[in-house]
């Protein structure tokens, strides 16, 4: 599948060391090997979604 071909090259070049320097260097974390791919990202936005409907919902009510 394509997205687990391209979710596979980011993770690896994410695991480069250059690249690991840049990001120390710019204050910034790279994201951990646990929390890549596309399974982890649909996990996030419906944990996010269900976090912040809720405060937008109650936010458009005022």
């Amino acid at each position: 599948m394509v997205v687990e071909k391209l979710a596979d090259a980011l993770s690896k070049g994410l695991n480069e060391e250059a690249v690991q320097k840049r990001f120390a260097d710019l204050g910034a974390d790279s994201v951990a090997q646990s929390r890549r791919g596309p399974k982890a990202l649909a996990d996030l936005v419906k944990s996010e979604a269900a976090r912040l409907i809720p405060i937008l919902r109650a936010a458009a009510e005022k």
